[in-house]
């Protein structure tokens, strides 16, 4: 009786992964085939994506910061996940395209990507000057903050991409808000 309910945990377990992975290949479909015909969707898509995975996956980054010997390093991934929330937030209202909105839009994600940029540096720093760190100690916060960054990039492209059809189609709202 004991062995069946633990095959019945596990296999409910592999069901609920199985449909997990199904959901985020779809999602990837759609933003795959909405890259060409909405440009603003999938810079949406990509954002609020990339925050939200990034958020769950800070632990790996915090787990990496506990090694580092530098003061700011903390405050600099906090920044650069709240800053990525700010634009997942600002990211979501992107329906009604007015100038301040699309201005405030690429500045946040230049922000993202700025202060994720000063994390890895600090990273990188960090493995030459610190004599008793392993790089293998590092690499994972590297990697992570490395893809964030990449996403956060294309989503800034797809952003400055729908700005420029928007605008060409006349869609941009001149109005202050």
């Amino acid at each position: 009786m004991e062995r069946n309910k633990k095959g019945s945990f596990w296999s409910g377990l592999k069901n609920a992964l199985v449909k997990i992975f199904v959901g985020i290949l779809n999602f990837l479909k759609k933003l795959v085939l909405d890259v060409k015909n909405n440009p603003a969707k999938t810079a949406t898509r990509v954002v609020v994506f990339t925050a939200i995975i990034h958020l769950i996956l800070s632990n790996i980054q915090i787990k990496t910061l506990t090694v580092l010997e530098n003061e700011i390093s903390g405050f600099v991934m906090f920044m650069f996940v709240l800053v990525g929330l700010a634009c997942l937030f600002n990211a979501v209202r992107f329906k009604d395209l007015t100038i301040r909105k699309i201005i405030l839009t690429i500045v946040m994600l230049l922000a993202v990507i700025g202060i994720g940029s000063y994390l890895v540096y600090i990273y990188v720093y960090s493995i030459g000057h610190q004599n008793l760190l392993k790089a293998s100690e590092v690499m994972p916060g590297i990697i992570l903050s490395s893809v964030m960054l990449a996403l956060y990039l294309f989503g800034l492209i797809e952003t400055i991409i729908a700005v420029v059809i928007a605008a060409k189609n006349g869609k941009i709202n001149e109005k202050v808000e």
